[in-house]
């Protein structure tokens, strides 16, 4: 015998208003909110990433993804939108839509849950306010699309409940399964559900057991693609197992941000607690209430506890995960207010008052200005800028982290180089030979291209800097704050050869040179050397490609290494057709150059028939 359910209540606030054309209201109050301010925060170093991965072809696509910290379906749609372009509004619509879609999803989710208009209604005006979902509403993150199939699942559960079929439990599948492929952390919540469709009908646990093995089918291909990676982060320096009383450690920030308590005169928390209980405490529970009410208490501390494990287990923490739970807070909240204003109407109001409040400051501040994760001051548009002025179309440009990708791909016009990636930092270190083949592929000689390093060389950078420059001629680098742009050229097979012998009083004789030029933008060249420094100062070496009068058309400086050195040379637009080569020495402290023994303090090499 199937369990009897009432049908819903009507609301006991006499509506005028069709609960449809409310929701419609509320929908259409969701989209304004998420977007005010859309386009005014720059682009952030999460959302840079998202630019650039969904911008690679699919196979890479799916590479990196099983390389990161998630799954690939928010990125592989964001691949299918990019085309649309790259502007910080288009590229956070889309969180924008799957933000607005959770308002209405709430209200059908709610009703089913709470059999109750009303309770339905609040949780989904809530929800067109919730603070911690506005702000990843307007993220170009997979953030607020995970909450749609969790609030799916959540409906097919309940539409279970009522009537179990196979169409709601492949409709409970196939739902979370779009979750899993999203994020990692939706099996916390997506957990929850499971259970209480179990709890609702335990004699069809078969089906669902059967229908359970679809999710597994589904996404057993994806844990294989990134079981190495899954192991890696749990064995990095520091993660891993430890003693469970340390994770106790994430739990007040966990709250802080699924409460969003951030700029609040007081802790949301302590508005929230209480209401439920009292409004709870306000005459019986029905059975089915009680395992409603279950269902939204275990959804969001599951929830809780998955990402506190989830920190404690990484040693990394991040409030974001926390917005997966926030249609069931709604719910429950919605059903508090609901029930109290029944009972004590003046209670609810104060109730209602005094969230406000408390998210007032937030929801009119740092809601828009997205500073949960940006610790310094950040300039998308900074790359961009530095490698316009000294780059031509032909060029290619290697980012060590997608996130910087992103940014200059956002900037970037038409004459603009392309740009492929080295990555060589966190999250992802690609092994180096993986690194050479990329560039072998995309930068055949002659060629001249750019490496912008975040960290420069430091840490996991080193191999990737000692490699390009033994392997290329480096064209000059500069630190711009925490980035390094370093200039490579490949040149041709075709090698001419200069022999001369000009002694510098130091001691070092340059015996001569070799040079080749990498297409018409860009020379090489490899300097012989001989003998023994009579000083300890910092030498440098200095390039200059002149013109008749002198003027330098080109210039690499770097320190003085030894025979064989290498440099490079990136010509300009326009150059005469046989620019003279000059080398030099120079005190790298003082800038004073070392004179020739016979007079000079540059040698002239070659006039190069360019």
């Amino acid at each position: 015998m199937q369990p009897h359910h009432s049908a819903p209540r009507p609301s006991v606030s006499r509506q005028t208003i069709p609960a449809p054309a409310i929701v419609a209201v509320l929908t259409l109050v969701a989209l304004a909110v998420r977007l005010v301010q859309l386009a005014t925060p720059t682009l952030r170093w999460d959302e840079g990433w998202s630019l650039a991965h969904a911008s690679l072809p699919w196979g890479d696509l799916w590479r990196i993804a099983t390389e990161e910290w998630h799954p690939p379906l928010y990125v592989a749609l964001l691949k299918l939108w990019v085309p649309l372009g790259t502007s910080s509004t288009l590229l956070r619509l889309p969180s924008v839509i799957a933000g607005v879609a959770a308002v209405p999803l709430t209200y059908a989710v709610g009703r089913r849950w709470s059999q109750d208009t009303a309770m339905a209604i609040a949780a989904a005006t809530l929800m067109v306010f919730w603070p911690l979902h506005v702000y990843y509403s307007q993220v170009t993150r997979m953030y607020a699309l995970v909450v749609l199939p969790i609030l799916g699942a959540a409906w097919f559960a309940l539409s279970w409940e009522e009537r179990p079929t196979i169409a709601n439990a492949l409709g409970l599948a196939l739902t979370s399964l779009a979750g899993l492929w999203i994020s990692y952390y939706a099996v916390f919540p997506l957990a929850a559900v499971w259970l209480y469709a179990a709890v609702c009908h335990p004699r069809k646990m078969g089906t669902l057991a059967a229908v359970a093995l679809v999710v597994v089918l589904g996404y057993a291909p994806w844990l294989a693609a990134a079981s190495a990676t899954l192991r890696h982060r749990l064995a990095a320096d520091g993660a891993g197992p430890g003693p469970l009383i340390d994770a106790v450690r994430y739990l007040s920030p966990t709250l802080d941000g699924m409460l969003y308590a951030y700029d609040a005169p007081l802790h949301p928390g302590l508005v929230l607690a209480p209401l439920v209980l009292i409004s709870a405490a306000l005459g019986s529970i029905s059975r089915r209430q009680a395992r409603s009410l279950a269902l939204a208490i275990l959804a969001t501390a599951l929830s809780v506890a998955g990402v506190v494990l989830g920190a404690h287990l990484t040693r990394w923490f991040a409030p974001r995960y926390m917005v997966m739970p926030a249609p069931f807070l709604a719910m429950l909240t919605g059903w508090a207010l609901v029930r109290l204003a029944r009972r004590a109407r003046p209670a609810a109001l104060v109730a209602i008052t005094a969230l406000v409040v408390i998210y007032w400051p937030a929801s009119t501040g740092s809601v828009y200005a997205k500073m949960l994760e940006v610790v310094d001051p950040i300039d998308p548009a900074a790359d961009h800028a530095y490698l316009s002025t000294r780059t031509i179309p032909a060029d290619r440009i290697y980012f060590n982290v997608l996130a910087k990708a992103g940014w200059y791909a956002q900037h970037a016009g038409p004459n603009d180089p392309p740009w492929s990636y080295a990555m060589r930092w966190d999250p992802i270190i690609e092994p180096m030979e993986r690194i050479a083949a990329r560039v072998d592929a995309t930068s055949p000689a002659p060629a001249r291209f750019w490496f912008v390093l975040f960290q420069g060389s430091y840490g996991s950078n080193a191999p990737l800097k000692e490699w390009l420059d033994e392997a290329f001629y480096p064209a000059g680098e500069e630190w711009r704050g925490d980035t390094l742009f370093a200039a490579y050229v490949r040149p041709s097979d075709a090698w001419h050869q200069v022999t001369t012998t000009a002694r510098f009083a130091n001691g070092l004789t340059l015996e001569g040179a070799r040079w080749a030029t990498a297409g018409e933008d860009a020379v090489a060249l490899e300097l012989e050397w001989s003998g023994e420094r009579s000083d300890g100062a910092s030498l440098k070496v200095f390039v200059h490609l002149t013109d008749a009068t002198g003027t330098p058309l080109a210039q690499h400086d770097t320190a003085y290494s030894g025979a064989g050195q290498r440099h490079g040379l990136l010509l300009p637009a326009h150059y005469p057709a046989s620019p003279t080569l000059i080398v030099g020495l120079y005190d790298g402290a003082t800038g004073e150059r070392v004179p020739l023994v016979g007079g000079g303090d540059a040698a002239i090499l070659d006039h190069l028939p360019l």
